[in-house]
């Protein structure tokens, strides 16, 4: 069985086993069931040398040697609602590596090169790794619709559970009605709770924002 297999099945699994449906389809309880393997799923991570050159070196998104909480964030360049959560996730991510927790950001657009990506993260002042997902494995793996929308993977014993899926905060109610500064940040709050040993009290939002446009055969 393949890898993008074994990742969609666990993943429908987990969201159909003991629970129901809430709004848009989503559960409402914490996910659970076999754990999500995409540990040794590799995406290309943009790297900017010295002298300002531009590369990607292969990328194992989770490892067993690695942090055992793992938030993935999928943006874009161009979408407006991605970019004004910017400060929440250049703070997160400062949040994160004082809480043991992995941090990156994933974009699904095929048209995004490395240098964009590049350019993008530098121009935003994003220190954390950035990947590629040029052919949305992962973003059909994990069910990805829009960004920016983030996923919180904790590893288990039966793999990578995911703890928490939405929006990094509340800054957009809705498209289209943003509010004044973001008051509620959600993945902060949930990498606290699992740090603490404190269930998820939302584990599913909606998250608002410019859909991910799928390949064509996707």
């Amino acid at each position: 069985m393949s890898l993008l297999r074994r990742i969609i099945i666990g993943i429908a699994i987990a969201a159909v086993s003991g629970g129901h449906l809430g709004a848009g389809g989503l559960r409402e309880e914490p996910p659970s069931g076999p754990g999500v393997s995409i540990g040794s799923t590799s995406l290309p991570c943009v790297r900017r040398d010295a002298e300002g050159g531009v590369s990607t070196t292969p990328r194992s998104l989770m490892t067993k040697e690695g942090a055992d909480v793992v938030v993935v964030i999928f943006v874009t360049s161009t979408c407006p609602i991605a970019n004004a959560t910017t400060p929440s996730i250049r703070r997160l991510h400062e949040a994160g590596r004082e809480l043991g927790v992995d941090l990156v950001l994933v974009h699904p657009d095929p048209l995004v090169t490395p240098e964009l990506a590049s350019e993008h993260a530098g121009r935003r002042k994003l220190g954390m790794d950035v990947l590629l997902d040029a052919d949305q494995r992962l973003a059909r793996a994990l069910g990805a619709r829009v960004v920016p929308e983030a996923f919180v993977l904790q590893r288990t014993d039966d793999g990578w559970q995911i703890r928490y899926r939405g929006p990094v905060d509340d800054l957009y109610a809705d498209v289209g009605r943003r509010r004044r500064a973001a008051t509620t940040f959600h993945v902060h709050d949930a990498i606290r709770r699992i740090r603490a040993g404190l269930p998820i009290e939302r584990p599913v939002l909606k998250a608002h924002g410019c859909a991910i446009e799928r390949m064509i055969g996707s």
